[in-house]
């Protein structure tokens, strides 16, 4: 869980951003996020990961729900590598993921 933390230039005020990947599976190179709300502050973040990152950024996969607003975001806008839909890991594996950032 968040193993590696990948590190930002200062901006224009001088601080230093860092983004930590939720998980990573080195038996498959992947990193994994599990976005239950965005916000302004990990769009930021997300975005600094593709520009200063993007080999890297080319292995994040996603788990969001599917009711998510964010959809358009992570495909459109930042084009990541995959999208995993919560309620089809939970129809998958017949129970719900334990401390999801986004599970009720």
């Amino acid at each position: 869980f968040e193993p590696t933390t990948f590190y930002f230039p200062p901006d224009a005020r001088g601080r230093v951003g860092a983004y930590l990947p939720d998980i990573y599976i080195p038996k498959y190179d992947i990193y994994i996020e599990v976005k239950g709300y965005l916000d302004s502050k990990g769009r930021n973040k997300l975005r600094k990961f593709k520009k200063y990152y993007p080999d890297e950024f080319s292995k994040l996969y996603v788990i969001i729900s599917k009711s998510s607003k964010d959809n358009k975001f992570f495909f459109k806008k930042l084009g990541v590598a995959g999208i995993l839909y919560y309620e089809h890991l939970c129809q998958l594996y017949k129970h719900k993921l334990v401390n999801w950032e986004g599970g009720k």
